[in-house]
């Protein structure tokens, strides 16, 4: 856990605006407190209580993708594929489809 970039245990006090980072596996999330509860409660409302970043969101959801692609195993492209690299699939797909 990382509490505004430097490094916390979990019992360290937060404040409302404070930026958290976590850590769940391979995952990592980056949250921004919003409010703080008087006592402890359910996840649900535990859930309304920070905002995860758009970057954290964005960065998860193509970690998932990497993921899934090497599940399937797919090579995992370091890049968009150009006109050359466009074509040469269509050929290996219509050579397969004959």
């Amino acid at each position: 856990m990382q509490l505004d970039g430097h490094r916390g245990k979990p019992a360290k006090e937060i404040a409302v605006g404070q930026a958290v980072s976590i850590r769940k596996g391979d995952e990592q999330f980056d949250v921004v407190v919003v409010q703080l509860a008087q006592r402890r409660g359910s996840a649900k409302v535990a859930a309304t209580l920070y905002e995860e970043t758009a970057v954290s969101s964005d960065r998860r959801a193509t970690d998932r993708a990497r993921k899934k692609m090497e599940r399937a195993g797919l090579k995992v492209p370091a890049q968009k594929p150009n006109k050359h690299d466009r074509r040469a699939l269509k050929q290996m797909k219509q050579a397969d489809e004959q």
